[in-house]
């Protein structure tokens, strides 16, 4: 079970069409790559433009691990979830909390290597920077917003009238402390058109080892129960 599933949004008639189709242009990973369980080329991407993909990144892919690669959301989403559930030994008791539940101690989101978040919920961050290694404009956001996050309203690097840029389509290294079980980076709002995972406490150095070097529109927070 997780929260925040919607698909669909209110707001979503409101969307530019065209970041539907941009999207399905697939950057090529620097790591080994297993496609749907299968070991592959990391350009076997390239063969498969117009179909959405989901990449996860797993606790092993920079140290001699493989990314996992999937053409279905729900196959990478039980990736996920299958590595945040691994092992109980650290157990926070109870059911998970929702954002912006007044508590103290952990979320109860499930996280990667087993047990729960010990961070209270809502209480992490997600460092967006516009270079690699966590250089240049840096968009620091709280987890506090439910649901997707649109990257084009995250603002940062400007004074007065001058100089402010925005997050869309600039994140080349990213910086994950979340309260939640992870994050998703999406082209679109709708998760099932592409999706790039990373669990609770991820840094990234270059995006584009993963094939995603400003590709990311929206993101989203995640937690399984």
């Amino acid at each position: 079970m997780d929260f925040y599933m919607a698909i669909r949004f209110p707001w979503s008639k409101g969307v530019d069409a065209t970041i539907r189709s941009r999207h399905l242009r697939h950057g090529v990973p620097c790591l080994p790559v297993d496609l749907d369980g299968h070991a592959v080329a990391a350009t076997r991407v390239l063969d498969l433009h117009g179909i959405p993909l989901h990449t996860v990144l797993g606790e092993d892919s920079f140290t001699g691990g493989r990314l996992q690669i999937f053409t279905n959301l729900e196959e990478a989403k039980s990736y996920q979830l299958q590595a945040a559930s691994a092992s109980e030994a650290v157990s926070i008791p109870g059911a998970p909390r929702p954002p912006g539940s007044p508590i103290v101690g952990g979320s109860g989101c499930k996280i990667a290597g087993g047990g729960t978040n010990p961070l209270p919920a809502d209480s992490g961050v997600v460092e967006f920077w516009e270079d690699i290694d966590l250089r240049g404009c840096g968009w620091r956001l709280t987890d506090t917003t439910s649901g997707v996050s649109d990257l084009s309203k995250a603002w940062a690097c400007g004074f007065l009238w001058w100089g402010w840029k925005n997050a869309d389509l600039r994140i080349s290294s990213v910086d994950v402390m979340t309260s939640y079980s992870g994050i998703t980076l999406q082209i679109t709002p709708f998760p099932e058109d592409g999706t790039l995972w990373l669990s609770h406490r991820t840094r990234v150095n270059n995006l584009g080892d993963l094939g995603w070097n400003d590709r990311a529109r929206f993101w989203r927070k995640w937690c399984f129960a």
